[in-house]
């Protein structure tokens, strides 16, 4: 799965937007003017609108009130008397005031780009000026553009970064004049490409969390910025180490392909599984890198991994923490776990493997009946088909002799979550649980015990249910959702952070 997220990033600081490798809005085509929304600060829905800068993907202005002028193909309804040179529209170099329109573009040192755009006056001829500024903060000698309103004039260019260092190289253009004599009115641009560079793919943040869930809602994210060529490209990953084991606790991929596609701030979410094993482990730590990047076709540039780039720190590798939600029910008076619960006639049984054990069970009117001798191992699981609602199972410790002491009652209870994962941008504590006819008392603990929520729901008949609490603000931390019937309880943590 991947997402585009350019109405997402529209309002960050360009710091915060990735390395641009290529020009998204390249033709000018995002705001369409066809929409209400975004909308424009001043213009005519389906001809031509001023937009704040927010709103124009990959394009700034030093205009005071950061408008940006933007207009559709004369032929479609628009104002400047001719078609758009690529697409269906154009920008006006400046919007409500003289100003400079520009955008930046991430360069390695070495690095070499072709560079081209379109120019054509409005109501006769009109001039203006490219600066680029190198990587070192060097503006170039000024590039000088005149052209009538009777063509689009391609202008093009070459640059080699010899700065000795990584940073944005920038394009600033600005009006010289114009046929109307107001510098707000003239100079239309179009099609501006940047050509050479191949894109920078990195994961989107060197660190990620989650409850230990089968379908994680925070799984690792790669960002791709740049042009990858028509054939794709294939990203490959290994696991590098930590205390979670591949293929048993979870599954990340050896490989992800990238699909053809020119992007800035584009997400791919890694395809992740883990497995909610129900055993009280403790948190667990994946350690993941991006070890190679390549162009499906060799005749295409093959994308690069960097560790820094234009005053940003890119990440090639992460940490994954799994925070164990299995709270263990320790048994009295012995150095050992025990727990017993169902799913449908599934019986699982946790032990401390240096004792041994008898597993019984009981139903009303029975007296108690051995199920398993457990010896010597830390993790049992049995298909019970005489399991009820009712049926009662304990765990007795016996020696060598056989003498048995009870050790532990446990009742297999018909009360499961499935899930328990807290939503922090609703502030609701979304549940799915499983609890028989009556009530049900729904609790939100923090790992001291104390109370933080408490619900009473009734149930009229057996029921899969799924809730969505509504949660008083919570601390970042770890805690517990206890749901409580008259069969019994079960818990499960979760993370806020």
């Amino acid at each position: 799965m991947f997402r585009y997220f350019w109405w997402v990033f529209l309002a960050l600081p360009v710091s915060a937007w990735g390395q641009g490798r290529s020009i998204f809005n390249s033709d000018f085509e995002f705001p369409s003017v066809d929409s209400v929304s975004p909308p424009a600060s001043v213009g005519a829905v389906g001809s031509w609108g001023l937009y704040h800068e927010d709103y124009v993907p990959f394009w700034q202005t030093t205009a005071s009130d950061q408008l940006i002028e933007i207009g559709k193909s004369a032929t479609l309804g628009g104002p400047y008397g001719f078609d758009a040179q690529s697409g269906v529209q154009m920008a006006e170099l400046n919007g409500s005031q003289a100003s400079n329109l520009f955008f930046d573009v991430c360069l390695f040192d070495g690095e070499e780009i072709d560079w081209s755009l379109w120019h054509r006056g409005r109501g006769g001829e009109d001039s203006m000026g490219i600066v680029i500024t190198e990587p070192n903060g060097n503006d170039l000698p000024l590039i000088k553009v005149g052209t009538p309103n009777t063509l689009w004039q391609q202008v093009t260019g070459a640059y080699v970064n010899a700065t000795g260092m990584n940073g944005n190289l920038r394009f600033t253009f600005h009006a010289i004049s114009t046929a109307s004599g107001n510098l707000t009115i003239g100079n239309m641009m179009d099609n501006v490409t940047i050509m050479g560079l191949a894109p920078l793919v990195e994961f989107v943040q060197p660190a990620y969390a989650d409850s230990e869930f089968v379908a994680p809602l925070n799984p690792p994210q790669i960002r791709v910025n740049g042009l990858v060529g028509s054939s794709g490209a294939t990203l490959t990953f290994a696991v590098k180490g930590g205390s979670a084991t591949s293929g048993i606790d979870y599954d990340l991929p050896a490989t992800l392909v990238i699909p053809a596609g020119n992007y800035f701030n584009t997400v791919f979410d890694l395809p992740f599984t883990v497995d909610d094993d129900d055993v009280p482990e403790g948190d667990e730590t994946i350690f993941y890198a991006l070890t190679a990047a390549q162009a499906n076709d060799p005749a295409e540039l093959d994308p690069l991994i960097r560790n820094t780039s234009c005053g940003l720190v890119t990440h090639d590798t992460i940490t994954y923490t799994l925070f164990d939600v299995d709270v263990p029910m320790s048994v009295s008076g012995m150095q050992l776990y025990a727990r017993a619960q169902c799913s449908g006639n599934q019986l699982e049984v946790q032990v401390d493997s240096r004792q041994a054990y008898l597993l019984e069970y009981h139903v009303p009117g029975e007296g108690w009946q051995s199920l398993a001798a457990l010896e010597g191992a830390y993790y049992y699981t049995y298909a019970h088909a005489a399991r009820t609602p009712l049926t009662h199972y304990r765990l007795v410790h016996y020696d060598g002799r056989k003498t048995t002491t009870q050790a532990v009652y446990n009742v297999c209870q018909d009360v499961h979550m499935t899930t328990a994962r807290y939503l922090p941008a609703q502030q609701l504590l979304e549940a799915t649980y499983y609890a028989p006819a009556g009530l049900s008392q729904l609790r939100i603990l923090d790992m001291m015990g104390k109370e933080m929520y408490t619900q009473t729901v009734v149930h009229p008949q057996a029921v899969q249910a799924t809730t969505r609490l509504e949660l008083p603000q919570l601390a970042r931390g770890i805690y517990l959702f206890q749901v409580v019937t008259d069969q019994g309880s079960r818990v499960l943590q979760f993370l806020v952070n």
